[in-house]
């Protein structure tokens, strides 16, 4: 039988629709352009999800076809004519070829002298188990497609969390005025889409937790990866990168390459059976493993590209997220460099919190400067300045659904917990009338002739609300922020 005979070995790859999407939309601009479709994300999650699923894929389309589609292995006749050479490879990929470790294997200038005297090829030589030689099996390259595939769903994983956990609300307002500026929305429209930025501004510090803990599960998830491909590969993937360099840049003075030790090209196999007499019969054969050549190119692959991840992400996690947390005149000055023209005061009480500062920036990142900096001129004018109507001055969270008002509907609920009317005082009741007149003459566009308005203990517009003024900018963020929501 020819030796061509390609063992049919396993089934069809599987397909992945997730990596497929991840591959077709893939533009090496986008891991650093904010200006392709709408950004939720950083850079880190760009590298993990997207260029490493990437690499992955392209690994495993070029070691599927070499599992499933060409000669993984490919044995010499064993020499019994019972044991045909195709019935051989199945048995010896089924079972794990071996290799010998000879007792000069922990020195590689002895090892250098053995090969070509004592060994036909480095771990093909005669198992002498009394002088201390050892057998090394190799049952790897058996799972390495189907580790490939598992570590494209696992490094997805933490970017999907994320996904699920935001919910679509930060990125369909991003979506809502990414195309079309705050001015060209008129009455209840742009109050909405007003009201929904703030909206999420009160859950601001949830998706910032989020974002943190996914950034913390890549890196994670990475430093578990790196040990389970060292444990996977015996112990020898921590150094791969550093022998391959070795032995590139002085090849010339080894004799050997030391990846063969890791993904021999050559390998002995054992059939044992029971011959005419009952005696038991041994028969040893070589075997090529023409799919360690593909597979010690994907894992140094790996390993440099896991090492520059493991930087970058302990880059971002320990240097840029500890200084973005803890210096506001950080935050200040990122926004500031953005919206250079906004308002420096009320740009500072954005920046106050690191999770109302990631969404504004989130949000810029993925707007026009212009179109930036006038929403953020529409919020400090209809919710940062003191001269403020009570339809204003509300949030429309206990009738949102899934981020969006009900259709037709136009509810008005008070930011701040009504404070207990006092019956029995006189000059509250009389307060409240004046109030009420007050509103009778000036009110809001946006309040449903139909609906129920419900008081407020908002001061009035005339009102001086504040006993000292705080010149540096850093005081306090406004009422309607620093409150939580209305139960």
């Amino acid at each position: 039988m020819s030796s061509k005979t390609p063992p049919k070995i396993g089934t069809t790859p599987l397909a992945f629709l997730d990596v497929l999407k991840q591959v077709t939309s893939f533009r090496v601009t986008s891991v650093f352009s904010s200006r392709s479709p709408t950004q939720i994300d950083n850079y880190i999650f760009k590298l993990h999800s997207t260029v490493t699923i990437l690499i992955l894929s392209i690994s495993i389309v070029f070691v599927g076809m070499k599992q499933y589609f060409g000669d993984p292995i490919e044995c010499l006749n064993a020499g019994s004519p019972q044991l045909t050479q195709a019935q051989m490879q199945h048995f010896c990929w089924m079972e794990g070829a071996f290799t010998i470790i000879s007792r000069y294997s922990g020195n590689p200038e002895r090892l250098a002298e053995v090969t070509g005297l004592d060994n036909a090829y480095p771990g093909i030589k005669s198992y002498h188990p009394h002088k201390g030689d050892l057998k090394m099996p190799h049952k790897y390259y058996q799972w390495v497609y189907y580790i490939l595939c598992i570590q494209c769903i696992l490094f997805y994983a933490p970017k999907y969390l994320w996904k699920r956990r935001e919910g679509g609300r930060l990125q369909d307002l991003i979506d809502k005025i990414k195309d079309r500026h705050i001015l060209q929305y008129e009455g209840l429209d742009r109050f909405q889409v007003v009201q929904d930025t703030l909206d999420v501004m009160l859950i601001a510090d949830e998706f910032f937790s989020w974002i943190f803990f996914s950034e913390l599960l890549y890196l994670l998830h990475l430093v578990m990866e790196i040990f389970f491909l060292n444990a996977f590969l015996g112990g020898k993937f921590l150094l791969l990168g550093f022998q391959w360099l070795h032995y590139t840049l002085n090849s010339d003075n080894i004799a050997f390459d030391p990846l063969i030790r890791m993904f021999p090209r050559l390998t002995k196999c054992s059939f044992h059976k029971y011959g005419t007499s009952g005696s038991l019969e041994t028969y040893d054969t070589l075997c090529f493993m023409p799919l360690n050549i593909v597979n010690e190119k994907v894992f140094v692959i790996l390993w440099f590209w896991f090492l520059a991840l493991l930087l970058a992400t302990i880059y971002h996690i320990f240097i840029y997220r500890t200084i973005m947390i803890s210096i506001p005149w950080y935050r200040y000055k990122r926004l500031a460099a953005i919206a250079p023209t906004a308002n420096k005061r009320f740009l500072k009480k954005i920046s106050k919190r690191p999770g109302r500062w990631f969404v504004m920036n989130t949000i810029a990142a993925n707007l026009k400067p212009y179109f930036f900096r006038d929403l953020l001129d529409r919020l400090q004018e209809d919710h940062f300045t003191e001269k403020l109507c009570l339809e204003t001055k509300v949030t429309m969270n206990n009738f949102i659904v899934d981020g969006k008002v009900p259709v037709g509907n136009t509810f008005i609920v008070a930011v701040e917990k009504k404070k207990e009317k006092d019956k029995d005082s006189s000059k509250k009741k009389k307060k409240d009338k004046d109030k009420d007149k007050d509103k009778d003459k000036d009110k809001s566009p946006f309040t449903d002739s139909g609906a129920k308005e419900e008081t407020s203990d908002w001061p009035d517009s005339t009102t001086d609300t504040t006993t000292t003024k705080d010149t540096s900018g850093w005081g306090d963020w406004g009422n309607e922020w620093d409150s939580k929501d209305p139960k």
